[in-house]
């Protein structure tokens, strides 16, 4: 910022007081105007500091297997101090060595990062779009994007490069294919899916290996990318193949 022709960096901001380097507050000081400084900061600018402060990274998990222990320090030598299930929600305080940080019944305590799903988000963003109905609207938004296989940007995409690139935008990182996809997050019977919610396939009425992935956008539909040839699209999960081969589903958000 300029005050009276001079420049001085501002190091960090708070609603008191404003912090400038030495080298420019002696400068400052010596033209007698680093009295002046917080007089001639605009209200706005205040305040956009004060909004970027608040935008500080929170890091939640997702417990990915059925029985998760929860240890006193970060080493499977450590006492158990309890179990964490399937789809529990934590929030990670610091990582080391392969191990999270959490708090557990009020006090600090390690998990395996190996068996948690991390979602990064700002408080001020992603946090708020952390629903179903925010998924399906962002994953809408391609809808005629071409199948490419082996594609996972908005250029062209396959199916679990069309899911991995849609919860990439909401800070989940999901695996790269269908099958390693539906490790992550909470089984959710076919009578109980919400939009947001992530459909299987399978190859065939006997086969249990799975073929497809797509994201439920409610009524019955879900949206997708299909096969080679074709574009991102909504389809319903009531007929033909979509009907016969339907696997399964999981929830990852909530």
């Amino acid at each position: 910022m300029k005050i009276m022709g001079k420049t001085l960096l501002i190091a960090g901001i708070s609603s008191a007081l404003l912090f400038v380097p030495a080298f420019a507050a002696e400068e400052a000081a010596a033209d007698g105007v680093l009295e002046a400084v917080t007089s001639e900061i605009q209200a706005d600018a205040v305040q956009d500091a004060q909004d970027e402060a608040a935008k500080e990274e929170i890091r939640k998990g997702i417990v990915r297997v059925d029985i998760l222990n929860v240890r006193s320090g970060p080493s499977t030598e450590n006492e158990k101090l309890g179990k964490l299930s399937l789809g529990t929600s934590i929030e990670i305080l610091s990582e080391s060595e392969g191990w999270y940080e959490i708090n557990f019944e009020s006090s600090k305590a390690y998990v395996s990062a190996e068996y948690v799903i991390v979602i990064n988000y700002s408080t001020d963003s992603a946090e708020a779009q952390l629903s179903g109905g925010s998924i399906v609207e962002y994953a809408k938004q391609y809808i005629g994007t071409p199948y490419a296989y082996g594609g996972n940007t908005p250029s062209g995409f396959d199916c679990s490069g069309f899911v991995q690139y849609v919860m990439s935008n909401f800070g989940v990182t999901m695996p790269r294919s269908s099958t390693e996809q539906y490790s992550i997050g909470v089984r959710v019977d076919k009578s109980q899916l919400m939009p947001g919610d992530l459909v299987y396939f399978k190859y065939s009425a006997s086969s249990s290996r799975l073929s497809h992935v797509g994201i439920y956008t409610g009524d019955g539909n879900f949206i997708h990318s299909p096969v080679p040839g074709q574009t991102v699209r909504i389809d319903t999960l009531s007929s033909g193949y979509f009907s016969n081969y339907y696997y399964g589903a999981t929830r990852v958000m909530r």
